[in-house]
């Protein structure tokens, strides 16, 4: 009795699971998360560059690759402190900023040691902000304006900023 219930059960799941309406083409239904409006614009639609595109703002899909990861930026000092990186530092940078990958994962599509990518990675960084304390000093004196990471920046590394301008 009952395995006869249980066959009726399985057969009642199955029916419900092949009319469940599914995101994009996916075997994912919908009280699993997806939303109701996914039926009529496909998931991979919702994408932040997707909607970029849409409304005309092409910039960001145009440079959307590691080696031109230095126009992505608007700050002009910032700009050249990253074109001027090696190209595996570029991919990095790119692969760990703008796509959020973690280390493991980097370490899996590069194949290599997830400890050498974190090595890299401070690497890296070091080259970064030892480019980038030049390139705030610059700006500082030159009484431009900042924003309050390089101010919080240049004070972290021991630099007093004049916080109203001289007149």
């Amino acid at each position: 009795m009952i395995a006869w219930w249980d066959r009726l059960d399985a057969d009642r799941e199955r029916r419900e699971r092949y009319h469940e309406l599914s995101r994009s083409g996916d075997d994912v239904p919908l009280d699993y998360g997806a939303s109701a409006n996914e039926l009529f614009f496909p998931d991979m639609l919702n994408d932040v560059l997707e909607k970029q595109l849409r409304k005309g703002d092409f910039i960001d899909a145009i440079f959307y690759c590691p080696y031109d990861i230095h126009e992505l930026v608007t700050e002009e000092y910032l700009s050249k402190i990253l074109w001027e990186l090696n190209e595996e530092h570029k991919e990095l940078l790119f692969l760990c900023a703008v796509r959020l990958f973690s280390s493991t994962r980097i370490a899996a599509i590069r194949q290599q040691s997830d400890r050498n990518i974190r090595k890299v990675r401070g690497t890296m960084f070091k080259k970064i902000r030892k480019k980038l304390l030049p390139a705030l000093l610059d700006k500082a004196e030159k009484q431009q304006p900042m924003t309050l990471l390089e101010k919080n920046y240049l004070e972290d590394n021991g630099v007093a900023i004049e916080s109203e301008e001289k007149k």
